[in-house]
């Protein structure tokens, strides 16, 4: 269901399943830009530390219909977990 779409994020590391959910990589920097143009929903966005294994303890939430800057926790590398709410 999910497929790489390296062209919804400024880190170009994406998988996604547009609309619904995606997994994106941000290797440096303070924030990523993630194209949420595929719907309008509300996300929650949730940031997975890899150096730690484990979710860092705080989220955030994006509303789709553009591009959103996503500012990561620290300017460290994180995977980035972006789900549709229910």
């Amino acid at each position: 269901r999910m497929t790489p779409r390296g062209d919804l994020s400024s880190s170009g590391v994406c998988l996604a399943a547009p609309g619904e959910i995606y997994v994106v990589y941000a290797q440096s920097g303070a924030t990523v830009n993630v194209d949420l143009s595929g719907s309008t929903s509300q996300f929650l966005v949730r940031f997975f530390d890899p150096r730690a294994g484990s979710f860092h303890p705080t989220s955030t939430t994006a509303v789709g219909g553009a591009t959103r800057t996503i500012t990561k926790p620290t300017p460290s590398d994180w995977a980035i977990l972006i789900e549709a709410s229910s």
